[in-house]
């Protein structure tokens, strides 16, 4: 209000008598250290939303208690006065907030829509335009927020929004076309997978689905002027790292109940073996992690330790697989979700859903966690091979078969096993080749295995799952 007032008593000099009663008042009543909020009321100066706010913030509680008693009701019978347009626009408050803790960030960002929301019913000739995030709106309550929710509008961005988006910033920065015509081919080959992916779903699912990340990596694209394919594989793994991983937790660390330092974020990502996990190793990890040597089974609601694995899930950095409510050619569909920027709602404890399946890290964290992994315990993050993960990718029937294979193996040792075995995944999974073309390799693993009593056990369950791996290559194969 008093933003507004200083605009409208500078620039419109002729209503001053219509306003002179109010502001005599103001003048007779005001104490000394209220001096300079009347002043901006008598248009000596124009003052921005934020920076009444930050002198208001000066005052302590008692005085702004006092300020707001005293003064409110004529300050707002000089609001109503104004009778032309005025605009404003407010933006990066959560910002400024953030020191001040999650509570008061939610709160403050909260209380900046619900005044934008009476300032406009008090005077429709102000029209307010402000931006909050997303987690502050989802975690407050108010017997005004249905009405305030017709007019807020969420800003979601699609895969196809940030093609287009990237397009543009291509098309504007570097005169070209298009990303493809930006980095020089369409499709990449990923070498975890074997398969040949979109070059721009390939720099997109590295980031968190802002387009601020995109950017981030294109700028560091840019830096170079000529791309190999390999350039850019290495720029984007190591773009997300540096540029969205690491920051998005300094920036997200105030929401965090567990990860609110480095050092617990360091000593978390060091004990994650690899870039899927089962709910078990979840439990051992956040076990491992608070020092305890029983978990709750589940009930995570119930538990008051340290709930690490919901600050990755809450803040988009886990992913799990859910069912799709499409079907594709009859059958049930289930794809990777990770929590996206504007779609963070809770930011409690204990909503990570158990699930039989298994749990998914964001490929942003790959170098990050290596790093921690090698520096704290000499030890490597490994990756499942085939499987790719992506917000939004189909967890296909093979993807389940190959991490089932993984963690089949996670108990053998010796290198000639193992890479026999990786072999003849390779020669199905990339040489598409049947078991009737392989039955000379199946039965040299399962001589491998014979000869080698420590591992003889393993070999029913491995065999059945490389012979399944193989029975869906071929039914999905064309003839």
């Amino acid at each position: 209000m008093i933003s507004s007032i200083s605009y409208y008593m500078k620039l419109s000099v002729s209503d001053l008598k219509g306003w002179q009663f109010e502001i005599d008042e103001l003048g007779a009543k005001h104490s000394k250290q209220f001096e300079k909020f009347f002043n901006w009321c008598e248009g000596h100066k124009v003052v921005t939303p934020t920076y009444v706010l930050h002198n208001i913030l000066q005052l302590g509680l008692g005085a702004i208690n006092k300020f707001i008693d005293s003064y409110f009701h004529i300050i707002e019978d000089v609001f109503k006065s104004i009778h032309s347009s005025i605009y404003i626009f407010i933006d990066r408050i959560d910002q400024s907030v953030r020191k001040y803790g999650k509570d008061a960030w939610v709160h403050f960002q909260a209380g900046l829509i619900e005044a934008a929301w009476d300032a406009m019913r008090i005077n429709t000739h102000i029209k307010i335009y402000t931006s909050i995030r997303q987690e502050a709106y989802f975690n407050y309550s108010s017997s005004d927020k249905e009405a305030i929710s017709g007019n807020v509008t969420f800003m979601r961005y699609s895969h196809d929004d940030l093609h287009k988006i990237t397009d543009h910033q291509c098309n504007f920065y570097e005169n070209v076309d298009s990303f493809f015509d930006f980095v020089g081919f369409k499709k990449i080959k990923n070498t975890l997978s074997n398969t040949k992916e979109n070059s721009f779903r390939y720099a997109q699912r590295h980031t968190l689905g802002r387009p601020r990340d995109v950017v981030v990596i294109c700028s560091q694209l840019s830096s170079k002027r000529k791309i190999t394919k390999e350039d850019f594989r290495k720029i984007v793994n190591l773009s997300s790292y540096r540029n969205i991983a690491k920051n998005i937790f300094s920036e997200l660390d105030f929401l965090f109940h567990s990860l609110d330092n480095k050092a617990k974020q360091t000593l978390l990502l060091s004990h994650i073996p690899q870039n899927i996990l089962t709910w078990e190793e979840i439990q051992n990890i956040c076990k491992e992690f608070n020092g305890a040597s029983t978990c709750s089974n589940g009930t995570c609601k119930q538990c008051d330790g340290f709930h690490v694995f919901c600050d990755l899930y809450n803040t988009g950095l886990l992913g799990v697989i859910k069912k799709d409510l499409s079907k594709e050619d009859g059958h049930t569909v289930f794809r990777q979700k990770f929590i996206g920027p504007y779609d963070i709602g809770s930011l409690e404890k204990g909503t990570l859903p158990p699930t039989n399946l298994y749990y998914l890290m964001h490929p942003c964290l790959q170098a990050y966690i290596e790093e921690c992994r090698n520096n704290t315990f000499g030890k490597e993050y490994k990756l499942v091979d085939h499987v790719l993960i992506g917000h939004n990718y189909v967890w296909t029937e093979r993807c389940t078969l190959l991490t089932d294979l993984f963690y089949a193996m996670k108990g053998i040792s010796h290198p000639d096993i193992k890479s026999k075995i990786n072999l003849f995944i390779n020669q199905i999974i990339v040489d598409h080749k049947s078991l009737e073309d392989t039955k000379q390799e199946i039965d040299m693993l399962t001589g491998y295995f014979d000869k080698t009593a420590e591992y003889s056990g393993k070999m029913t369950k491995i065999l059945s799952l490389v012979e399944k791996i193989s029975a869906y290559m071929d039914s999905v194969l064309p003839s």
